[in-house]
């Protein structure tokens, strides 16, 4: 669950799992528990580099997702995951005492048993940053056991542009969530899988498809006026008018941190050529980024992701909503920088010769080249054997 300081319920939540974690932890020796060799997977959702690690230990170890979101932890545990609740004190005994606790968006309150010295600590990362992180901010992985990376570029960003000193626990694994469009692109019939994913999302096959993926709203003050905001529904219309003149599909896929309420939900799915597909309906991100022609995106980590199919990527010239600013714009954001007014141009200019959008944007091989030095590694099988080799 992420912690939104505007909703009253999630202090009354975080105060309630903290009271029951302080007390499980403090009377931890005095309780029989047999989950020595448990592994305890963390994050807002269980989705990303997270469900891939799931995945891959499932079965082969000890292995549970613990959310402090109740609807979460019932659909899960309904859809036959191992899961936990953050506020069930039966759980929580199960989590103090266990191994290896593994996070994708920081620990919370449960940074307290990193004191444990025989605790494993592990961040799997959910995105490469495109905001500046600093020395300080970077300090909080210090103590972790491990922290995984996508590439060894990735590695040189955090030791030599943010000032990372904890240097012998950057791990680069390579992500598991990108192993499923690794293998899309091995794949010899990868044409037959497109066709196949059109078919279980009820798209038109004659129709190119836009994903247009923001990142969620960091400060609402920097970007509240903004016209190209996600949270703009009026913007939303916009990009169906278009989609109508160019006869395309686009497929809206917010941010798994951004809600709506149910008038804004109620025009999405109103509109004729825009398909809303968010995170707690539609699971598979993946799925969308292989359908899809061109992304449209602002400063969301899926535009790395991406990187990988070699397509053409527009990045909306919109205010950044990071506290701390952009890093590396350049080259992080590789593609089309654009203005609402060449929205139209460049989808329809791109979308009729691809070619175009690479003479346009050559920084976007050079950051493809220098990001992934690694494309043949399967990162969930690297997973596995690092989390094996604590249990040897």
């Amino acid at each position: 669950m992420k912690f939104n300081k505007f909703n009253i319920s999630h202090y009354f939540i975080f105060a309630i799992g903290f009271v029951i974690f302080n007390i499980s932890y403090i009377f931890r020796k005095l309780i029989k528990n047999k989950s020595e060799d448990t592994v305890i997977l963390y994050g807002h959702k269980l989705y990303g580099n997270l469900k891939s690690l799931y995945s891959v230990l499932d079965g082969e170890l000890n292995c549970f997702y613990l959310t402090l979101d109740y609807k979460n932890y019932k659909k899960l545990s309904s859809q036959n995951f191992k899961v936990l609740y953050g506020l069930n004190i039966k759980h929580i005994n199960r989590v103090v005492n266990c191994k290896i606790f593994v996070t994708d968006h920081g620990t919370h309150y449960f940074k307290k048993m990193i004191r444990q010295n025989k605790k494993i600590f592990i961040d799997v990362n959910h995105g490469l940053p495109m905001q500046k992180w600093n020395e300080k901010i970077m300090s909080q992985w210090y103590r972790f056991t491990e922290v995984w990376l996508m590439s060894n570029m990735h590695k040189k960003i955090y030791i030599n542009d943010f000032g990372y000193k904890e240097k012998n626990n950057l791990i680069v694994t390579g992500y598991g969530r990108l192993d499923y469009l690794k293998k899309f692109i091995k794949s010899e019939n990868n044409v037959k899988t497109k066709s196949e994913l059109l078919k279980k999302y009820n798209f038109d096959e004659n129709k190119q498809i836009i994903l247009y993926a923001p990142t969620w709203i960091h400060n609402k003050s920097l970007v509240s006026d903004e016209f190209m905001s996600p949270k703009k529904t009026s913007f939303i219309k916009f990009l169906d008018e278009i989609s109508n003149e160019l006869n395309i599909n686009l497929i809206f896929r917010p941010h798994i941190n951004t809600t709506f309420n149910r008038k804004d939900k109620k025009i999405f799915n109103s509109l004729k050529n825009i398909t809303f597909m968010p995170q707690d309906k539609y699971d598979s991100v993946e799925d969308f980024m292989i359908l899809s022609d061109i992304l449209i995106t602002d400063y969301s980590s899926i535009a790395f992701d991406y990187l990988l199919l070699n397509r053409p990527v527009i990045f909306l010239n919109t205010l950044s909503s990071f506290d701390h600013g952009l890093f590396k714009d350049s080259f992080f954001r590789y593609g089309k920088i654009t203005e609402e007014s060449e929205i139209r141009i460049n989808l329809k200019k791109y979308l009729e010769n691809p070619n175009l959008y690479f003479e346009d944007c050559p920084q976007h091989l050079k950051t493809l080249e220098e990001l992934y030095d690694d494309t043949e590694s399967i990162a969930s099988e690297i997973y596995l054997d690092r989390i094996r080799n604590f249990f040897n």
